[in-house]
């Protein structure tokens, strides 16, 4: 932090611009993550994500059970969110990571995407996310998500994107 506002200051006197929200929104969305990763569990993180999706509009959220019988051929999606007027569904392979998050979790969305397509007869466009607390994806996870357009969403990005719906309420327990 000390380093933050030092760079601040220097920036001022040297009088080049700043963006004060983007040097704020860095230092904070470390200090979101480093608590998130501290303080939350797998099954807690998916909760935190389906909080984020019910402070952002869906209009539905479920965390469908570990053992649903949609999951088969090892496909899983941990959250899926329905913006209705949108006919949009996004559906959420979340990872508690360290280091980097493999193509597994590409695999696993991908797959229960194309089980719930194949069931549902609806107008529903299916978004695929994998959300992880890790600093990164593999070289093979990134290739596999453009192949099977799965967005990746690393632990900063999703930190910055819970600040930027803002963080009231976020004091429920998870």
């Amino acid at each position: 932090m000390k380093n933050n506002v030092d760079y601040a200051l220097e920036k001022a006197r040297k009088n080049t611009p700043i963006s004060l929200y983007g040097e704020v929104i860095e230092s904070m969305k470390e200090v979101l993550l480093n608590e998130i990763r501290t303080k939350l569990q797998p099954d807690k993180l998916e909760r935190l994500i389906e909080w984020y999706f019910n402070k952002i509009g869906a209009d539905r959220v479920e965390i469908p059970a570990k053992n649903e019988k949609l999951k088969r051929d090892k496909s899983d999606g941990d959250i899926i969110a329905d913006f209705e007027l949108l006919k949009v569904r996004v559906l959420v392979q979340a990872k508690y990571h360290e280091g980097k998050t493999d193509d597994w979790a590409i695999e696993q969305i991908h797959k229960y995407s194309e089980q719930l397509e194949e069931l549902e007869d609806d107008e529903y466009t299916y978004i695929n996310w994998v959300i992880t607390t890790a600093n990164d994806f593999t070289k093979e996870a990134i290739s596999l998500a453009k192949e099977k357009e799965v967005r990746l969403i690393n632990g900063s990005d999703f930190s910055e994107m819970l600040i930027d719906a803002g963080l009231e309420g976020l004091s429920q327990s998870f």
